[in-house]
């Protein structure tokens, strides 16, 4: 489909599918004074186009559309057209010119979270990035509150689902419009730069989030994770006092009702309202082993875990054993993926530690890589993408922390430990892995190495023999 001609007239002739489009409203009429016909015409056109733009696939066009409109609806006195003539004409103008736009902004609000629930192109990105700047660019004027912005997402979003005959893509379309609309509403800093703030209108978007997670099992994760976002955007003593009432209630009952799912058991870690323990852990396996469904990327749960043990060796090595290794590494293809996408974890963010290589890259791990990287037969692994991206990300830690050669060494020797011919098993083509580690070595650290040779591989070639 071609982008219509920016004459409105023209726009309203096309086909029904963009009439129908929710993004696409019938725009307001003139709302530029006339004292500036000349320059105002060439304007409004950018601006009335720029709804349209948002919804392209190119991020640099919905970047250029974005930018148009927070440049229309929020101007800069050196950007804000000027007149020539007395000063009570100079008044007149100002005041037509106030009023305009402040027409415009309401316009633009209405459009930017009607345009969150369209399913056309990149509509719910734009959109979504777009409201945000919108609302970042009008906290120094103090224009809306964010009650007045929880009212409106809700009636232009979620309050579309109430109606009978909204079923299949209509809702799907309006509920991720509502959770855009809340990440976008969040991020744009309104709960910290609002004056005399207190917790109960973010208790209104939190409340909105988890009933978002109680719609559709496939937005359970994106809810709450959304009340991560809102929480972690919000004071801290406000962030307290929600986590002490309406947090600890909601995780309470879902626990009490066993139906402790993963989101939850993220949302509680997160919250401090659910312990993470030697003691917890067998509870929460069921909960960690249905991640796998997430595959091809890794569950929300995973970093909140991981961040709450922390350094704490021994509780790694537990959560690895009762879960990881247990139930995961010797199971479907599904499963298997987690280990791996946990290995791509730890090295891309930089979180691999001499205490837990060996949890990380046990042995069953490392031959799972292995094996996963490999194939025996013309057919490669299906896990092959990502145990080939689990070793990339291996290689390119290894090169941005030369300055950790015991680190590096560790690693080597966890993949060595496992086949003394780790990088012969590697395919053609792909990085060496063991020879990225220990590449630069010097002194001390080269020897340790040749003490490794001596003392584990070629031991265990002696065995073999």
């Amino acid at each position: 489909m071609t982008n219509p001609s920016p004459k409105r007239q023209k726009v309203k002739a096309g086909p029904s599918s963009i009439k129908d489009d929710p993004v696409y409203t019938s725009a307001p009429q003139s709302t530029t004074p006339t004292t500036t016909t000349t320059k105002t015409t060439s304007l409004r056109t950018p601006f009335l186009d720029a709804f349209w733009k948002l919804a392209s696939d190119d991020p640099s066009v919905r970047s250029d559309a974005a930018i148009t409109l927070i440049e229309h609806c929020f101007p800069t006195s050196s950007s804000s057209p000027s007149t020539m003539g007395d000063d009570d004409d100079d008044d007149n103008d100002s005041s037509s010119n106030d009023a305009a736009i402040t027409k415009d902004r309401e316009y633009a609000l209405k459009r930017l979270m009607k345009g969150l629930c369209s399913g056309r192109g990149s509509a719910r990105q734009g959109f979504a990035s777009a409201l945000q700047s919108f609302i970042t660019a009008s906290l120094p004027t103090n224009t809306y509150t964010s009650s007045s912005l929880h009212t409106a997402l809700i009636s232009h979003t979620l309050s579309t689902t109430q109606n009978s005959s909204s079923k299949g893509t209509e809702e799907r379309d309006a509920l991720f419009g509502t959770l855009f609309g809340l990440l976008a509403i969040a991020r744009s800093s309104i709960f910290t730069c609002s004056p005399n703030l207190d917790s109960a209108p973010i208790d209104l978007y939190v409340k909105t989030a988890l009933q978002l997670y109680g719609v559709k099992s496939w937005m359970r994760e994106s809810a709450l994770n959304a009340v991560l976002t809102i929480l972690a955007s919000s004071p801290a003593e406000v962030r307290s006092a929600l986590t002490g009432t309406t947090i600890q209630s909601f995780v309470t009952e879902k626990e009490s009702a066993n139906t402790l799912h993963a989101e939850v058991l993220a949302l509680g870690v997160q919250t401090k309202t659910l312990p993470v323990s030697s003691s917890t852990l067998e509870r929460y396996t069921p909960a960690l082993v249905a991640t796998s469904s997430c595959y091809p990327r890794l569950h929300l749960v995973w970093p909140v875990l991981l961040r709450a043990i922390g350094p704490d060796g021994s509780l790694l090595r537990e959560l690895y054993e009762g879960v990881v290794e247990k139930h995961m590494v010797r199971s479907t293809h599904e499963k298997k993926s987690v280990p791996l996408l946990l290995v791509k974890y730890f090295f891309d963010e930089g979180l691999i530690g001499e205490e837990c290589i060996p949890t990380v890259l046990s042995q069953p791990i490392v031959l799972l890589l292995l094996h996963a990287s490999t194939s025996s037969s013309s057919l490669p692994h299906i896990l092959q993408p990502l145990g080939l991206s689990s070793l990339s990300s291996i290689t390119q830690f290894a090169s941005l922390n030369r300055r950790l050669p015991r680190v590096l060494l560790s690693v080597a020797a966890a993949l060595l430990a496992a086949d003394a011919k780790f990088d012969g098993r590697v395919p053609a083509g792909s990085p060496r892995v063991v020879g990225g580690l220990l590449a630069g070595l010097t002194g001390k650290y080269r020897g340790e190495y040749l003490d490794l040779l001596e003392g584990g591989v070629l031991g265990t070639s002696e065995e073999i023999a």
